[in-house]
């Protein structure tokens, strides 16, 4: 969520997210978008169906993209899984 997606920090993160070829990216800066998810800054959101179900990073001044990379990273693994070759690679490269 940001304010402007012609800010610094909204084009930062969709340049990130260009690079990301596993997880699903949106950027919003409706207001009503802000209301639903109770943000009023620039907030990078992690909706998942799991654990929490949502984690919040807020971006600050400046957009860190190693710093929200290791943070989508680490909240979009489950903390519990069950154990399978085909989770083994998402489980072993996990940053939690």
């Amino acid at each position: 969520i940001f304010a402007s997606a012609d800010s610094d920090a909204a084009k930062a993160f969709l340049n990130m997210a260009d690079g990301d070829e596993i997880h699903s990216y949106a950027i919003s800066t409706d207001a009503s978008v802000k209301s639903k998810l109770a943000v009023t800054a620039d907030t990078v959101v992690v909706i998942k169906s799991f654990d929490d179900l949502r984690a919040d990073h807020a971006v600050g001044d400046k957009f860190d993209s190693e710093a929200v990379h290791k943070f989508i990273a680490a909240n979009s693994t489950p903390l519990v899984q069950t154990f399978s070759p085909e989770n083994a690679k998402k489980i072993f490269g996990s940053p939690v």
